[in-house]
């Protein structure tokens, strides 16, 4: 009966927490450091001192038993180091332990070396733990162990041993139980935290992504004020909940839109006076500003509240995108992602526009044909891969999205004389790895880089060949197919093979690809081709390929003196 009515004291005091955790899990400022994968040092702080509070609260809250105390100070301990990591976890176990010694009693030592070590094990037991994979029963399991290890230290280290024998008889089962289950569900709480932030993230990606599809087309021609007054345009008919939509460059206001009287709004080419402006755009650090205004020398529209975003060209800023808010409500967490997603999506249309300015000046047919393989049904398709998985699976979406950028990255901008071999096959892999989402088990990609992966060689050339394989081997077959990718260094030279399983094709229609055609659209082979002839002086690249059976590409580098990276 005894070990019953410290079990239901226990309870009722995580009732209690649980009721005051829960509520103040509905916070903003909560749930936005709750949610950073990496604090910052005040929010480290206020991690420190919030999960201290809550295991403090757990002793002085706790049951009097032989000159001791029977507690749920581990809760707060435990999940501070699976929630933020070793140095707060250890940090709140060490303030708790000193509090819990300074107390008195039979078992002060053994608390204060239980705490400590249970906050440092916690955290380092939480990275093997993600917070975004519904691990309460782990945590269950944790704060049970972690609490057996705590009754363990105070038979080995307090004396008389009798005493504490009989301590931990009486003690021991509830605090192992109830301190178990009180992680359990403090991360259950934590959890619902984390799949909100993502559900909110997905829905914004999903706006975002829809609002790309229809701005692509027009920020290809770059951003001025004729591309910015159709790029508001189009956020603002869908977007909810801002009455106002404003793009600016560096130095001007370049179009803005307004649900009511626009006279009062700054006007199309007027200067850049918003000091909240300017300094995003000089820092480039997105930023919010409630009940602000945005003026003019002689308009202003005032009470709201104005969120900033960046807008940038290789990581330099060229203007801002202002949303404005109505009232002094705040902005939702849903609304700051989506202004966010729109900035980067709209920052990465305006690197592609920029790239096409460039192919224009350019002269160099080598550089004119990589310009060439920038696909917009690539893209088109790929943002309509990414919106299907924000309904169906957000995780995934938001790396598809940093494949994506990754891609587009390496595809557009960078026109080095070498690169090393593990870089063209982390390019690979973001395409790889998009229209795998997209065929699913049609499409299969092996990887078998065994040797040369710091040997340099031309850009571009590797993913031409695995589109080539994609489209024109094994998406013709009915149940798609396998391509191997794979390298290996023979005789002084690097050979990079990409094969596939798929259709194949006869050696005359190869030899006829393999020819030079200035009507030709499809230049993916032949560019790899040429460009590996003009480099090299010879031919490096051999194809076979048989109908029923498949096609294999064969490219035999020569490695060079100084040609592989240290």
């Amino acid at each position: 009966m005894y070990l019953q009515t410290i079990a239901i004291h226990l309870f009722r005091q995580l009732a209690v927490f649980f009721i005051f955790i829960y509520l103040f899990s509905r916070y903003k400022v909560f749930r936005k450091i709750m949610t950073n994968e990496k604090p910052r040092i005040t929010e480290r702080i206020f991690l420190i001192v919030f999960f201290s509070a809550i295991s403090i609260l757990g002793t002085y809250t706790g049951f009097p038993v032989k000159n001791a105390i029977a507690n749920t100070r581990a809760v707060g301990i435990i999940v501070a180091g699976l929630v933020a990591g070793p140095i707060v976890g250890t940090a709140v176990g060490i303030i708790a332990g000193i509090h819990r010694y300074f107390l008195g009693g039979l078992t002060i030592v053994a608390a204060l070396i239980s705490a400590a070590g249970q906050g440092m094990l916690s955290g380092y037991l939480s990275k093997w733990i993600s917070k975004r994979s519904h691990y309460w029963f782990s945590g269950f399991m944790i704060g049970g162990i972690l609490e057996i290890l705590h009754m363990l230290v105070v038979i080995a280290i307090t004396r008389p041993l009798e005493p504490a024998l009989e301590l931990v008889q009486v003690i021991g089962p509830p605090m192992i139980v109830v301190n178990a289950f009180g992680v359990m569900a403090f991360i259950a709480i934590l959890e619902n935290v984390y799949n909100e932030q993502e559900r909110i993230q997905a829905n914004a990606a999903e706006k975002a992504l829809q609002i790309a599809n229809l701005t692509l087309p027009i920020l290809r021609k770059g951003l001025n004020y004729n591309t910015a007054e159709e790029l508001v345009k189009i956020i603002f008919d869908r977007v909810e909940g801002f009455e106002a939509i404003c793009v600016v460059s560096r130095k001007k206001i370049l179009a803005s839109i307004l649900a009511y009287d626009k006279g009062i709004f700054p006007g199309k080419g007027e200067e850049l006076t918003s000091d909240s402006v300017l300094r995003v755009i000089e820092t480039g650090e997105a930023g919010i500003v409630p009940r602000s205004f945005e003026a003019s020398s002689t308009k202003k529209i005032t009470d709201y509240t104005k969120v900033i975003v960046p807008l940038k060209e290789e990581a330099v800023v060229v203007g801002a995108l202002i949303m404005y808010k109505p009232g002094f409500g705040g902005v939702t967490v849903f609304e700051l992602e989506l202004a966010r997603g729109l900035a980067r999506l709209i920052s990465t249309q305006l690197e592609i526009s920029k790239i096409h300015y460039n192919a224009q000046l350019v002269a160099q047919a080598e550089v004119k044909a990589l310009q060439a393989q920038i696909n917009p049904h690539f893209l088109f398709n790929a943002i309509n891969t990414i919106v299907y998985y924000c309904m169906t699976d957000a995780e995934k979406a938001k790396d598809l999205m940093i494949f994506l950028g990754d891609f587009y990255r390496s595809n557009l901008t960078d026109f080095k004389h070498r690169v090393d071999l593990e870089t063209e096959i982390r390019h690979v892999n973001a395409y790889v790895k998009i229209e795998m989402a997209r065929f699913r088990e049609r499409l299969k990609v092996n990887y078998d880089i065994k040797e040369g992966k710091k040997c340099l060689i031309p850009p571009l050339i590797l993913q031409p060949l695995v589109e080539n394989a994609i489209k024109h081997g094994v998406l013709p077959k009915k149940e798609g197919g396998i391509i191997a990718i794979s390298s290996r260094i023979e005789d002084g030279l690097l050979i990079l093979v990409v094969e596939d399983d798929g259709v194949g094709t006869d050696m005359e229609k190869i030899r006829e690809i393999l020819k030079y055609d200035p009507h030709r659209k499809s230049i993916g082979l032949y560019n790899v081709f040429s460009r590996l002839k003009n480099i090299y002086n010879k031919n490096v690249m051999m194809v076979e390929s048989e109908p029923g059976k498949g096609t294999k590409v064969t490219i035999s580098i020569p490695i060079e003196e100084g040609a592989v990276e240290a």
